[in-house]
């Protein structure tokens, strides 16, 4: 008998390993003509396990590194999405899977490096839930990724004040002055090098969480 339910396609996607991306993708595709041709749900329930395998296929294709095609399949899907919630009524659709689509969606930009697009998103899903350590690093690193050519700019100037200081050696006749310069420049080396050493070692750990 041919699938003709959301219940029925979310039954045989409960067998799917939601660990394998192309495990994800084939079996989204394979009922790609079921999925764009739904028009309106009938209660709370099928919405929400519409959302669970939206938010499964964008997971997916986010992990093959598809961000822009992730991007895109979220902007039209979440629309429809946002309709159906009005439509119902339903106000506690809020939930992992529906805020998923929203953290995929700005991990996409982020690895895109539009971190004017990613951060806040993240920072909407911080103040959804502001108990959620995974939205609450996602907003840190997007942030840091926003102002990374702050540290850029630290870096370059100390390293200028301390090639100066090199170069114009005897040129710079206080002792003081010279030392001034150094130390400024070490610290600023030091303090911009240790803070995107760990920045960057805490992503590492923790870039690889799954929806």
């Amino acid at each position: 008998m041919p699938i003709t339910t959301i219940e029925d396609i979310y039954s045989e996607f409960s067998s799917v390993n939601i660990y394998e991306p192309d495990s994800i993708i084939g079996f989204y595709e394979k009922n790609a003509i079921f999925f764009n041709n739904i028009k309106q749900f009938k209660d709370a329930d099928e919405l929400i396990m519409y959302i669970e395998i939206v938010c499964r296929y964008a997971t997916a294709i986010k992990d093959k590194g598809r961000y822009n095609l992730a991007i895109d399949f979220l902007e039209k899907h979440q629309v429809f999405i946002d309709q159906e919630r009005k439509r119902l009524n339903i106000s506690d659709t809020d939930n992992f899977y529906y805020n998923g689509l929203s953290l995929i969606k700005g991990v996409a930009y982020y690895n895109l490096k539009d971190y004017k697009t990613s951060t806040p998103i993240f920072k909407k899903l911080v103040l959804l839930d502001n108990q959620s350590d995974l939205y609450a690093e996602w907003y840190q690193y997007s942030l840091y990724g926003q102002r990374r050519w702050i540290s850029n700019v630290i870096l370059i100037i100390s390293m200028a004040l301390i090639a100066i200081g090199i170069v114009f050696s005897k040129a710079i006749k206080s002792p003081i002055i010279k030392i001034q310069m150094d130390s400024i420049g070490i610290l600023g080396i030091l303090g911009t090098s240790i803070y995107d050493y760990y920045t960057k070692r805490s992503f590492r750990k923790k870039k690889n969480s799954r929806i």
